[in-house]
């Protein structure tokens, strides 16, 4: 069972200029059944799916998986510095296959809905900054294990850098596969799973003034 951390801030003063700053660091959720989702990038597959478990890599009938998460009201003020974030996800079984996927940010105006379809997923608008995440075969994971995705600050100091950001704004993050050898596949759990008990986390360390 995961033990949920609340959010911390602390005052900081900076000496020099006389500025009050404020650090934060707190995990945002997606909150309703339809917040995560993924599709397929062949044949019938070609659909966007929201189901308990959510594949990441290459399978040989789908083609390539890619998922999408959605992070509700995320308290960050527009350009605010973001030291370190990542997703945090869950193994939703044991799993051992080497992937290769690539972490974007939907850079789209807040209030953005996940995906109905094919089309739609197809019609997110990406992110300049992306991060490529490599799992190789020798970092198994294990059932129910937390996962932590490489450091995606760039991609939402991008997203809070906009002209149409505001403070608790959603937050789209998305997966894309982009070489990952055919039928290598794991599997995270959606928000769905165990009534939400291992839903995706997004993890943000960052400085405001």
């Amino acid at each position: 069972m995961k033990v949920m951390t609340l959010p911390l801030a602390s005052a900081l003063v900076d000496m020099e200029t006389q500025v009050s700053l404020v650090r934060g660091s707190s995990p945002f959720y997606g909150v309703g059944s339809n917040d995560d989702y993924h599709w397929g990038e062949t044949g019938a597959y070609q659909q966007v799916y929201r189901e308990d478990a959510i594949p990441l890599g290459e399978d040989a009938s789908a083609g390539d998986w890619n998922a999408g998460f959605l992070f509700r009201s995320v308290d960050i003020q527009r350009v605010a510095t973001i030291n370190e974030a990542h997703l945090t996800l869950t193994s939703e079984d044991a799993y051992s296959d080497a992937l290769n996927v690539r972490i974007f940010g939907a850079a789209m105006p807040s209030g953005i809905v996940t995906p109905a379809t094919y089309t739609q997923a197809g019609d997110l608008v990406p992110t300049l900054a992306y991060v490529d995440w490599s799992i190789p075969s020798a970092l198994p994971w294990t059932q129910y294990q937390e996962v932590d995705s490489p450091n995606i600050a760039s991609i939402l100091q991008e997203l809070v850098n906009r002209k149409d950001w505001k403070r608790k704004n959603n937050m789209h993050i998305y997966i894309q596969d982009i070489d990952t050898a055919t039928g290598s596949v794991r599997k995270a759990c959606s928000i769905r799973k165990s009534s939400g008990v291992y839903k995706p986390e997004l993890h943000v360390s960052f400085m405001e003034s």
